[in-house]
């Protein structure tokens, strides 16, 4: 059955040989289509079955916990198993040069573990698929208020959903995503778009908005903001950046795009309380 998986501004046709079950975070993101649906796609995902994967050699991956990742000149494969040091039961092929068309082979007997919508974006990695197109995925809660966009970003626990939270009760902000953001320049303008990565917001909109600003937050005694140069905030914000830190080309493409972002969009340091002054203070620079 082939399916339409919308995120980030890109459509994705994914060709799957059984049904998926499409799951509360990926119903605005993943639609199944008619066998007669003509959808003009950015990227093709083909799902085959194979017997083995007869050249996957532990030594010459990197490895974290479930995942192995294998790069060549032309290739990128991502392997994917159940449990650490269990053989794995996909590899996802991406081809290296700006790639039109991804592969996910199969263990038959494995559909278990990929029937779900939300496992369309934890094997492609929405980092990947950002980082083909010059994006990333940045920690952050993303609210949007005029048709633009705020993002707070920060370390887990800093209060990133309860300043999107104070925006809608005092802004009648709409609260796109609560855990992550994706960032693509498009048509000149730094866009945020909503994703089904939301951590535990349980927010999953499938909208976006130009950002406007940037706020990095940090927990105070009282309400304080001001402006950060693009060399701080790039500091700051590096941390909250997917990035396959293993992966030298990967990390020179976020970075860059980071600075690009930086160039372009104001970033501002939040120390604050979670009320109302808090969100008056950035209010007031917007």
């Amino acid at each position: 059955m082939n399916y339409l998986y919308s995120i980030a501004g890109l459509k994705i046709l994914c060709e799957i040989p059984f049904s998926l079950t499409i799951d509360s975070e990926s119903t605005e993101f993943i639609f199944p289509l008619e066998e007669n649906d003509l959808t003009e796609a950015d990227l093709t995902l083909q799902y085959c079955k194979t017997e083995a994967f007869s050249d996957f050699q532990k030594e010459s991956c990197y490895s974290t916990a479930c995942r192995y990742f294998f790069q060549n000149e032309t290739e990128r494969k991502d392997y994917y198993c159940a449990a650490p040091e269990q053989e794995p039961y996909a590899c996802v092929i991406w081809p290296c040069a700006n790639p039109k068309q991804i592969f996910l082979y199969y263990l038959a007997g494995a559909e278990k573990y990929l029937n779900y919508g939300k496992n369309i974006t934890g094997h492609l990695g929405l980092e990947n698929l950002l980082w083909m197109r010059r994006g990333i995925l940045l920690h952050s809660s993303f609210v949007s208020r005029k048709e633009k966009g705020i993002l707070f970003s920060g370390p887990s626990g800093v209060g990133k959903s309860t300043q999107a939270g104070l925006w809608k009760k005092y802004k009648n902000a709409e609260i796109i995503n609560g855990d992550r953001a994706a960032i693509r320049c498009v048509d000149g303008k730094w866009t945020a778009y909503g994703s089904p990565c939301a951590g535990s917001s349980g927010i999953y909109k499938n909208k976006s908005a130009e950002i406007k600003v940037i706020i990095i937050l940090r927990q105070a005694d009282s309400n304080h903001i001001r402006k950060m140069s693009p060399a701080e905030a790039f500091v700051a914000l590096y941390p909250e950046v997917s990035i396959h830190g293993w992966d030298r080309k990967f990390v020179e493409d976020a970075s860059e795009c980071l600075k690009n972002l930086l160039a372009d969009v104001p970033v501002y340091l939040l120390e604050c309380l979670p009320d109302e002054e808090a969100v008056s203070l950035v209010g007031n620079i917007i």
